[in-house]
């Protein structure tokens, strides 16, 4: 039941950027803070939310750790590891793309653009 919980929630978070979050690729510890995913496919759109304008022909990452400090949830950061990040691109060539290929991409473009942006404006409040 945790686990399917646990799948839920990272599919949600990570399903944007790779494909294969199951029960089977997933190594829970979670009441250690510990959550380990292994052999995950690069979704060809993954780059396309960092605004880059690369096409990923293929690529996969061998395996995500990730590490939540429950007792010190507040104070310290959750740690997210990548390893084995494996990928084949080529420039994106926006002529050759399909119109609801080019609409994601333009959109995530501008979702990368707004968050530089706020970003910017948190980090001068802060001064």
């Amino acid at each position: 039941m945790l686990e399917g919980l646990a799948v839920s929630i990272l599919e949600r978070v990570l399903g944007e950027y790779v494909e294969g979050i199951d029960k089977k690729s997933l190594k829970l510890a979670v009441w250690k803070g510990h959550i380990s995913l292994t052999n995950l496919t690069l979704r060809r759109e993954a780059c396309y939310a960092l605004g880059l304008p690369i096409d990923v022909k293929t690529g996969y990452v061998q395996s995500v750790e990730v590490q939540i400090p429950w007792n010190k949830l507040g104070s310290e950061p959750v740690s997210v590891t990548l390893n084995g990040v494996y990928l084949v691109c080529a420039p994106l060539d926006t002529e050759s793309m399909d119109e609801r290929a080019l609409k994601a991409w333009g959109w995530a473009r501008k979702q990368a653009e707004l968050r530089t942006l706020a970003e910017r404006a948190a980090s001068r409040q802060a001064k």
